[in-house]
């Protein structure tokens, strides 16, 4: 679609206008609906200009709510619409999701904001939508950078303000990093205390909301509005795109494993860790970038416009006709969502990531009972097989937790690498479970019993056949040993020995790792995003998929593919991460110091310099636990209190060497 016809089109909508309210302190509270409601609020036009004289556009809330019934009522008659634009291939939300307790209606130009500063978002282009609401890119006047807000759908709006997951995670967080840092415990009153610890959680690549806003008595409901850093797009595609990059695999899911570390170190577990909510961050250029320029970073804009046919038996032959009275529940078009994958080919992510939504997210002090609803690709055993309680309701066998996480790190780590699901790509649960029995040996307790209790209930006597056994003899030991469910011990021991003969591994972690990963590029166009990265390893290499004619006629061979040397030590890794127990599972802190990431952990530039008194007791108790043999860490209080007594005293040279040689790397990292 060309700019002259999109801004053809843009003339002819009749823009609505919004209704804005007052900022809220976290958690958000949702506006009053009832009719009698007397808090003021303000109706502001589309095209308002950066000056908006509040007192011209007081409405009271209750013929805003009087607006909202009159149009309801006349759009109560059954109507048929019709998406048309032949030009569109850019996803766009369903017609059925904007209603009564659904999506708020966007247009392009649309200005939202506080009461503060009605006209302070600017709407530039959109970003995407899903089941919560739709997101959009913004331009922020008052710092003029770009933002993405998220406009929640009315039912959605509802529950966040009983009970919104991103700010409990938000406050969580930053109390935490507030208290840590030693900043105001008051820290939405303090800006400079909130801002710091902002930066502390972006460090630690962590994105979430930091504003948000009410938009009461819209047509379709009040919608909470949640303000967030623009992002790049996620890292669904990573791996067939960069990931013969061995160094920028690994940089990339270093930063995972410390964003993990960091959450469950401050008390918080993600609940959905997976690349579709890990985000590359952009580089600064982008925020210099001008409406249009930024529009055209992202492929532009696609619009499917909306016509309206009304139930007319007198209409034979069923002509659309423009209605005059348009319903305010309804935008006048759809937007395309914008094309993310264009700012990596355009060279304009950084190499740095975000790891955002938190929607699902749980404190670690309160387990879960209940799954997160995470797909079940990336899903633990413990919620990938449940049970139900004395109410029918489906619960947990073993609590959710941080382990938990940690078996989604696994997973993504293995997507990331090798382009690679270890266990289910779909909702097959047999499946997954039959992969999970070839990495982990047979299923015990107590997910066995549930599992098949499951499989029973869903497949019945129609379905294939499990093991009904438990204990079996085995051919060649003599032993007695638990058998799998999903296939026989014959069988298990088949697969085996065809993995070995095809790999040379009988596992199959290893044996996927041995046949190597196919890549997108051709020799040339895979040496050059190499030495983009050698070159600059601040941004993220862009690329094209066009190619020449000679490449077109290039045979299978000249697209290489990539041969790992590390097998057995990323093996190792995610073997150890692919536990039934979660108890059995390696920490971040083990993950952080495993081999396969080469030295990569060093402390943070941002941790405090220790006191001299710190300094010497450490050196202190590091001699005292040396000469007297104690197997207890740094942190076991009596030889701390002991060491902090006599450290100034006892033991300056080693104070000057900084010895904290006797505290091993893992320990240290599960101190902080």
């Amino acid at each position: 679609m060309t700019t002259d016809k999109m801004e053809n089109k843009k003339m002819d909508y009749d823009r609505k206008t919004h209704v804005i309210t007052s900022d809220a302190t976290p958690p958000p509270t949702a506006p009053s609906p009832t009719k009698n409601s007397s808090s003021p609020s303000i109706a502001v036009s589309n095209d308002c200009p950066r000056e908006c004289p509040q007192e011209d556009h007081v409405k009271a809330g209750v013929e805003a709510q009087q607006e909202i019934d009159d149009t309801k009522s006349d759009s109560s008659e059954p109507e048929y619409f019709d998406i048309h634009d032949d030009d569109m291939t850019s996803p766009i939300e369903a017609l059925s999701d904007y209603g009564p307790g659904g999506f708020h209606p966007v247009h392009l130009g649309d200005t939202l904001g506080p009461i503060s500063d009605p006209c302070r978002f600017r709407v530039l282009h959109k970003l995407g939508h899903g089941g919560f609401g739709t997101v959009w890119l913004c331009r922020d006047t008052q710092d003029g950078k770009p933002k993405a807000l998220k406009i929640l759908s009315a039912d959605a709006s509802e529950k966040a303000a009983k009970s919104c997951p991103d700010f409990r995670a938000l406050q969580l967080l930053i109390h935490s990093v507030s208290h840590e840092e030693g900043l105001s415990q008051c820290f939405p009153h303090t800006p400079r205390a909130y801002e710091t610890a902002q930066d502390l959680l972006r460090k630690h690549h962590i994105a979430l909301p930091y504003e948000h806003f009410w938009l009461p008595y819209q047509p379709n409901g009040s919608h909470l509005c949640l303000i967030a850093p623009f992002l790049g797009p996620n890292l669904e595609s990573f791996c067939a795109t960069y990931g013969h990059v061995t160094d920028l695999v690994k940089h990339v899911c270093f930063q995972l494993v410390e964003a993990m570390h960091f959450l469950h170190q401050k008390g918080l577990c993600h609940g959905d860790f997976r690349p579709a909510n890990i985000l590359f961050c952009l580089n600064e250029e982008v925020e210099r970038m001008g409406d249009e320029e930024l529009v055209d970073a992202l492929g532009g804009v696609q619009m499917a416009k909306l016509t309206r046919t009304p139930l007319d038996n007198n209409n034979k032959d069923g002509a659309k006709e423009e209605e005059k009275e348009w319903p305010k529940e309804l935008p006048r078009y759809l937007v395309g969502q914008a094309d993310m994958i264009k700012l990596i080919r355009g060279g304009w992510c950084s190499p740095s990531v975000a790891v955002i939504d938190f929607g699902v997210s749980y404190p670690v002090t309160e387990p879960t009972g209940k799954g997160t609803g995470i797909p079940l690709g990336y899903a633990p055993p413990e919620e990938a097989i449940t049970g139900q309680n004395k109410e029918g309701k489906e619960e947990t066998l073993v609590k959710l937790g941080p382990k938990s996480d940690i078996w989604s790190l696994g997973v993504t780590l293995a997507e990331l690498a090798l382009d690679y699901f270890p266990f289910a790509d779909s909702s097959d649960k047999l499946y997954g479970v039959k992969n999970m029995e070839l990495v982990m040996g047979p299923i015990p307790e107590p997910f066995r019993s549930e599992f098949r209790a499951w499989y029973k209930g869903v497949w019945g006597p129609d379905g294939t056949a499990l093991q009904d056994v438990d204990m079996v003899t085995d051919q060649e030991t003599g032993k007695s040993v638990l058998s799998p469910v999903s296939f026989s011990i014959k069988r298990w021991k088949e697969e085996k020995e065809y993995a070995q003969k095809e790999s040379g591994y009988e596992d199959p972690i290893r044996s996927r790792m041995s046949l190597g990963l196919e890549t997108l590029h051709t020799k040339r166009s895979g040496a050059a995003i190499e030495a983009q990265w050698a070159r600059d390893k601040t941004k993220l290499p862009s690329y094209t998929w066009e190619q020449t004619e000679e490449e077109d006629e290039m045979d299978d061979d000249q697209f290489p593919t990539k041969k790992f040397d590390d097998i057995e030590v990323f093996s190792d890794l995610l073997r150890s991460i692919f536990k039934w127990m979660p108890q059995d599972r390696v920490s971040t802190a083990e993950v952080m110091a495993h081999p396969w990431f080469q030295d990569r952990y060093a402390p943070s530039k941002d941790t405090k310099r220790e006191g001299v008194v710190s300094r010497l007791s450490q050196g202190t108790f590091g001699i005292i636990k040396f000469m007297a043999g104690f197997p207890f860490n740094a942190g076991n209080f009596f030889f701390s209190a002991l060491s902090r007594i006599f450290g100034i005293f006892s033991n300056p040279l080693w104070f000057l060497w900084r010895g904290r040689s006797c505290t091993n790397r893992s320990n240290d990292l599960e101190a902080q």
